[in-house]
């Protein structure tokens, strides 16, 4: 299960993730954050994640759910084109120029 959240620093430097992952820093994010893509597994590494201090969980991966306008304007800080309509999909696969780990399998 691929899983995309927005992660303050000092979280992501704390977290025990298990399973694959990757994170990229938010280029002149005031709140130092980080987008972590996590292909987690099992339920539990999801959880222990989702529930970390400070985490945001975005839309699921593979739904049609916009991240909306809070999520586009902060990824767009990485100068990727991220609107508001855009899924965690559309996000990862413009988020690739910049970050060649933005894909769904890794």
């Amino acid at each position: 299960m691929n899983s995309v959240y927005l992660v303050p620093k000092a979280t992501l430097d704390t977290l025990k993730i298990r399973g694959v992952w990757h994170a990229t820093a938010l280029v002149g994010d005031p709140q130092d954050r980080w987008l972590l893509l996590v292909e987690h597994s099992d339920d539990d590494s999801a959880a222990a994640v989702a529930k970390a201090d400070g985490v945001i969980a975005l839309p699921d991966v593979m739904s049609r759910t916009p991240v909306g306008l809070a999520i586009a304007g902060t990824l767009s800080r990485s100068n990727a084109t991220v609107v508001a309509t855009d899924t965690v999909a559309d996000v990862l696969e413009k988020m690739r120029p910049a970050w060649p780990m933005a894909k769904l399998r890794f």
